[in-house]
């Protein structure tokens, strides 16, 4: 299958919500991509999507600091970064100032 093919596949698998299998596609073409591939910002950028749609925000940052690397002036890679952080920001000021979080099931001493 040629990298164009693969990208588009893995962008049907994303539109439908096919996670598991749009990320192991985007896994093994990175893997076997070279760092100077034109593809790799693309599959970097998608697979972090991925990443975040299953919630796992640190490997959505890694991937959107990785075309970072690549190009430092990827404004996309820049918002969406921006977008994890406040994800993340967001969920640590909701656990945080819960009054109903876990410490409440403790018994009293």
């Amino acid at each position: 299958m040629s990298d164009n093919n693969i990208i588009k596949n893995a962008h049907n698998l994303f539109d439908e919500n096919l996670y598991n299998e749009c990320l192991e596609i985007l896994s093994n073409h990175i893997n076997a991509t070279p760092d100077n591939d034109s593809d790799l910002i693309e599959c970097l950028l998608l697979r972090g999507d991925v990443y975040r749609k299953l919630a796992k925000f640190g490997d959505a940052l890694r991937d959107y600091r990785a075309v970072i690397q690549i190009d430092k002036d990827n404004t996309i890679a820049q918002t969406k970064i921006g977008m994890v952080e406040n994800i993340l920001s967001i969920e640590n000021t909701f656990y945080y100032e819960n009054p109903y979080t876990d410490l409440d099931l403790l018994p009293e001493m």
